[in-house]
């Protein structure tokens, strides 16, 4: 990361890149605080299915580099399968448990 100087311009990483905590606005060229993204909880099918339809729409609206939306997607549909197994074992157990007090 960047080390912070007593300039008040945008401070640059060794790989070329502003520092993530600041950014231009390129109008009065005055630093603004990197803009907080909501991030979905991913604990449910529901939500990795909302974060995976974001990442579509962000591609097809080419704000996000589909090589980088494949990933991300690929990635989503692990933690997807996950979830799935996670709530099968649940099922399954409770199921067991009833079979043995019958």
């Amino acid at each position: 990361m960047a080390t912070k100087s007593a300039s008040k311009g945008p401070q640059v990483a060794g790989n070329g890149r502003v520092d993530p905590v600041e950014v231009i606005d390129r109008g009065g060229l005055r630093l603004l605080p990197t803009p907080k993204r909501m991030r979905l909880p991913l604990t449910t099918l529901i939500h990795v299915r909302d974060e995976m339809a974001r990442c579509y729409r962000q591609m097809k609206a080419g704000d996000m580099d589909s090589a980088e939306g494949s990933k991300r997607v690929y990635v989503l549909s692990q933690i997807g399968k996950v979830i799935e197994g996670a709530l099968l074992e649940k099922r399954i157990e409770a199921l067991e448990r009833d079979v043995d007090h019958e």
